[in-house]
């Protein structure tokens, strides 16, 4: 799922959200709204904690519409063409499953490309064992730090 708040609030930093899913600029805010609910957890979510999932997810998702053939073209002139998203869902999960490990690599190197802090880019790294993704994320790194 795509981060929204910090799409439409470029210069924002972080924000914070209550267990209900309601996301507040001010802490102080958050904390009033959280007063009535009954779980009061309030987490900070920063702009360099997007999840490395979504986005190797946003990346696969991208390279399978390009493999797909079009449905348009592909579909004859009684049938209408299949598009939904639980086909979407499982396309996405055969691709990753036939994908080779350079081109899993690649995709992951790929969704290390669109992190935007250091600590989100290290945490993508953990546990890695691919030389070319751990070198592409040296790279990056070094190239955060020298902005």
């Amino acid at each position: 799922m795509k981060n929204n708040v910090f799409t439409q609030n470029p210069d924002l930093k972080s924000y914070h959200e209550t267990s209900d899913g309601v996301k507040f600029f001010r802490d102080q805010d958050a904390h009033v709204h959280a007063r009535g609910l009954k779980n009061k957890a309030i987490k900070e979510v920063t702009r360099g904690s997007l999840m490395v999932d979504e986005v190797i997810s946003e990346v696969k998702a991208k390279k399978v519409k390009s493999l797909k053939p079009n449905p348009a073209t592909e579909a004859s002139k009684d049938e209408a063409p299949k598009t939904d998203a639980k086909s979407d869902k499982v396309d996405q999960q055969i691709a990753s499953e036939t994908l080779t490990p350079m081109a899993q690599a690649k995709l992951r190197i790929e969704a290390l490309e669109k992190l935007e802090t250091v600590e989100a880019v290290e945490k993508a790294l953990e546990g890695e064992t691919a030389k070319s993704v751990k070198k592409a994320g040296e790279a990056k790194i070094e190239a955060l730090k020298a902005v």
